[in-house]
Formats: C-alpha cells, sequence, structure tokens
C-alpha cells in the first residue's frame, strides 16, 4: 500500500466541488480511496455539508473456519491443521489490533449488519496529517 497515493486520492475527492460530485438519494458522495482483500477505506462527503469529510474504514474480520462436523475439524483432533486454526486466530488478532488503534486514535467504532463488518470512522475538516493516513494503513 501506498500511503502517498491514498492521500492524493483522499486530497483530490475532499478537495473536488460539491458541484462535481455525484450524491446518492441520501445526500452522500461516496467514494472508495483504497481496498484490499480485507479492509475499504471510505471519503464520505454530504451535500449539507460539503467542506466536511467523512473517512470510513470497512474491516471484514477474518472467517471463524471450519464448523465441528467438517473434514478439516476433524483432521483438527489429530493436529493436522492445528497450524490452520493457529494462523486465523492470529489474523483475528490483527484485525482486532487495527480496530483499537483506530479507537485510540479518536475513530468512532461500529459492528454493522449479520455478516458483522467492523468500521470505524471519524469527521474531518481538513487535509489530515500524514500520520493518521500511516495510522490507518492496514497491516
Amino acid at each position: 500500500m501506498n500511503i502517498d497515493d491514498i492521500m492524493r486520492h483522499y486530497r483530490e475527492t475532499s478537495e473536488m466541488p460539491a458541484s462535481s460530485l455525484e450524491f446518492n438519494e441520501d445526500g452522500d458522495s461516496v467514494t472508495t480511496i483504497h481496498e484490499t482483500s480485507w479492509v475499504r477505506i471510505l471519503l464520505t462527503r454530504k451535500r449539507t455539508d460539503p467542506k466536511g469529510a467523512l473517512l470510513e474504514i470497512e474491516i471484514s474480520p477474518p472467517s471463524s473456519g471450519p464448523g465441528p462436523d467438517s473434514d478439516s475439524h476433524k483432521k483438527e483432533e489429530t493436529g493436522e491443521t492445528g497450524e490452520a486454526t493457529r494462523r486465523r486466530i492470529l489474523d483475528l488478532a490483527k484485525h482486532v489490533e487495527y480496530m483499537l488503534r483506530l479507537h485510540d486514535a479518536g475513530f468512532i467504532l461500529d459492528m454493522l449488519g449479520t455478516e458483522c463488518t467492523w468500521t470505524a470512522y471519524g469527521i474531518f475538516r481538513s487535509m489530515p496529517s500524514r500520520s493518521l493516513f500511516e495510522l490507518i494503513a492496514p497491516p
């Protein structure tokens, strides 16, 4: 991930005149400024407050893995897939640490929907510092 590219995309989107933005029926203009397999960083501008910018980070937590009746679970009982479970737990821990890091920086956390997408968001009136973009960079 290139932090400079994310900053440039944020700056370009947040400084666009409101007249050149496309707003949905709720009055929001939403742009994805970065996306990976487990994180999506969105910038939302509102028609009612075009100078403000909502920076939202959506995190898809890793799946919990196979259920107790799966072949993988039976192999796990013999120790054959214990390492796979360990990797899933470590991956989940990275996701949790990332969310807590965002919270410590002042982002508001939430969990949405039945698939339990984790979100963190903050509202900015000016260009955030480079250190904030370094903070939101996923591990």
